[in-house]
């Protein structure tokens, strides 16, 4: 039973760093297909290469949003509000709205920089 086991476990180790490898040439070409755009987003801390490319993706042509509400309303990045009267809740939730791929991105960028 011991050496089925560790044949299973070596076929897997095997499998991962195969999956590795085939992620590092993907980045790789991610990287080398992204600098023909010469993107800004790469300047932002925690948002690399892959990340930009998935960012770009998913907006497209940013010259169809009017302003940048529009683009956080689009990508989901927006807060509810709650207010009646004269009052206002000063803590409201994430709006799950909008391309929930994008919110991933950038909440995925966001967290790299901690």
């Amino acid at each position: 039973m011991t050496e089925a086991n560790d044949l299973a476990l070596s076929m897997t180790l095997e499998n991962i760093r195969f999956l590795q490898e085939q992620l590092k040439k993907l980045d790789k070409e991610i990287s080398k297909l992204l600098k023909a755009f010469s993107p800004p987003l790469t300047t932002v801390p925690g948002i690399g290469d892959v990340l930009a490319a998935a960012i770009y993706a998913e907006i497209g042509d940013i010259k169809r949003f009017k302003n940048e509400a529009a683009l956080a309303k689009y990508s989901g990045v927006i807060w509810t509000q709650y207010q009646s009267g004269n009052f206002n809740a000063q803590e409201t939730s994430l709006a799950k709205c909008g391309n929930q791929y994008l919110r991933y991105y950038l909440v995925e960028a966001a967290n790299c920089e901690l």
